[in-house]
């Protein structure tokens, strides 16, 4: 059913649309045979039913283009192959002597091949294969001329991308390779991460948690490259709220940060002395109980770095 649909829509665009002038009849039968007949944009040889091509057929278009395949009610319409000067072939629907429905463009010399949905010659909706002059190659779904569906992305610097697009950018699962090691599998939305997923730094570091905008944001554990580990909630890709930080000498910190330092209250303990509980700002303990809060004795530890992790920018 879907096939007679899809000819009566064809037939009924032919019967309303305008045809390229005819000059005559050049040879045979062009009125219900087998004939050969000179339009203004070329030379149509082959089946003929109401003084119009249709059926089998070649049309040699005046442009060095050649369309040859079943023809229905004019010379530019039908389903077949176009075979372009340029080397390129098409293979498909096609309406108007352009690709027009379902079918495959192949490039001589090249590894590109669109194929899928086709309007007025240009291509819509569909899988595609193709390489780019700086060396970057996708393959996968794509639609009005971007990344759409799923697809593998590798760049010209070795960086590799499979998983979802919408509209040019990743969108939904995937997994992203850098070339200096950096590999990051999860969620993205708007081309960054977003949402649960694993982050691998190229120093060792690892991150597995939640993401917002390309930065750590909530729950999240972090072993980084330095052996120090932190478990707890993170905001704008630093530590912030409640969470742990143990160092690789044993040294541990529970309690609150604020944009990666020790911040409000807390416990530091540190192999072979007494536990330290207090108030902290900006990683210095300010005020210890039953202590007056400048006898206060402040552990000197260095706040956390304000680490750039927003690696996949738009």
């Amino acid at each position: 059913m879907k096939g007679i649909l899809q000819t009566l829509s064809i037939v009924m665009l032919v019967l309303l649309s305008p045809w390229p002038a005819r000059a005559g009849c050049l040879e045979g039968d062009c009125q219900n045979g087998v004939g050969a007949m000179a339009f203004d944009s070329g030379r149509y040889s082959g089946h003929f039913k109401n003084n119009l091509p249709h059926g089998r057929g070649v049309f040699e278009a005046g442009d060095g283009a050649v369309l040859s395949g079943d023809f229905v009610m004019g010379p530019g319409n039908g389903e077949g192959t176009i075979t372009y000067p340029d080397g390129r072939e098409y293979t498909g629907q096609f309406y108007h002597g352009q690709p027009n429905g379902q079918g495959t463009m192949t490039y001589a010399g090249r590894d590109d091949r669109y194929k899928g949905q086709w309007r007025q010659g240009i291509f819509y909706e569909g899988e595609v294969s193709r390489r780019e002059p700086d060396g970057t190659v996708y393959r996968g779904g794509m639609k009005e001329g971007h990344y759409h569906g799923q697809g593998m992305l590798l760049l010209s610097d070795g960086t590799r991308y499979e998983g979802g697009f919408a509209n040019g950018l990743y969108e939904g699962r995937g997994i992203l390779k850098q070339a200096d090691g950096t590999v990051y599998e999860g969620t993205f939305k708007n081309n960054l991460p977003h949402g649960q997923g694993i982050l691998k730094l190229a120093d060792g570091g690892e991150y597995r948690g939640e993401f917002r905008a390309g930065l750590f944001e909530g729950q999240g554990r972090m072993v980084f490259g330095d052996e120090r580990k932190y478990f707890g909630t993170w905001k704008e890709g630093l530590m912030d709220g409640r969470g742990t930080l143990t160092f690789p000498d044993g040294t541990e910190y529970k309690g609150g940060f604020q944009a990666g330092a020790y911040h409000g209250r807390g416990t530091l303990i540190q192999p072979g002395a007494t536990p330290q509980r207090g108030n902290f700002e900006n990683g210095v303990m300010v005020e210890q109980p039953g202590q007056p809060r400048e006898k206060a004795a402040p552990p000197q530890r260095e706040s956390e770095p304000q680490l750039d992790y927003q690696l996949f920018k738009k």
